[in-house]
């Protein structure tokens, strides 16, 4: 069943930006005063106390990257409390965060969220007609990725009460490669089912 998520005409935007891109970021929200006024601005440490300074607007300001500000973006993602996000991101210099960092936009792809890790592309967002009105989207259904989990879970316990005795990573990379092709989540079970089987009357 598909899963549709409406976003309001008031949205609720993240800002985020590394020291090194803290100026541009700055330099961008302002020459987008007008159309940032008309949406909650939420953005860490640092980067929101400098916007809201700038564009004397109320920012909700996080904690600062490093010190958990990017994994709490990341929750509202997850939880659906962040509509898209501006992230001006140094592509030159590693951060002691990269972890998180990789964690919320792999985040913001999983969940179709639409994202903004440069000028350009941050000016061909907030000058979209969507930007302006509501937007319904279909959310990622990863029922048969929970599926397949599940049956890994399944066969996991199958070999720890078998006690088998043979390397079982050829079985298990097969079956998962299989489970990834057939991309139907029941298929995946039924299969397991009859795979463990033949693996049991063969061991007994």
């Amino acid at each position: 069943m598909k899963s549709i998520r409406k976003l309001d005409k008031r949205k609720k935007i993240a800002l985020i930006a590394h020291d090194n891109k803290k100026k541009d970021i700055i330099e961008w929200a302002v020459h987008n005063k007008i159309v940032l006024s008309k949406h909650s601005l939420i953005a860490t440490g640092t980067t929101g106390r400098l916007i809201e300074e700038a564009l004397d607007q109320p920012v909700v300001k996080l904690l600062s990257g490093p010190l958990g500000g990017d994994q709490q973006i990341g929750a509202m993602i997850a939880t659906g409390d962040i509509d898209m996000i501006f992230f001006f991101f140094d592509p030159m210099e590693a951060q002691p965060h990269d972890s998180d960092v990789k964690a919320l936009l792999r985040l913001a792809v999983a969940w179709n969220l639409p994202m903004a890790c440069d000028r350009t592309t941050a000016d061909f967002i907030v000058t979209s007609p969507f930007m302006q009105g509501e937007y319904a989207y279909e959310l990622p259904d990863y029922l048969n990725y929970l599926n397949i989990i599940k049956s890994f879970r399944l066969m996991n316990l199958f070999f720890e009460s078998t006690k088998l005795e043979f390397q079982i990573s050829f079985y298990k990379a097969n079956f998962y490669h299989s489970a990834l092709i057939k991309n139907n989540g029941l298929t995946n079970i039924v299969n397991l089912i009859f795979f463990m089987s033949i693996i049991y009357s063969i061991c007994r």
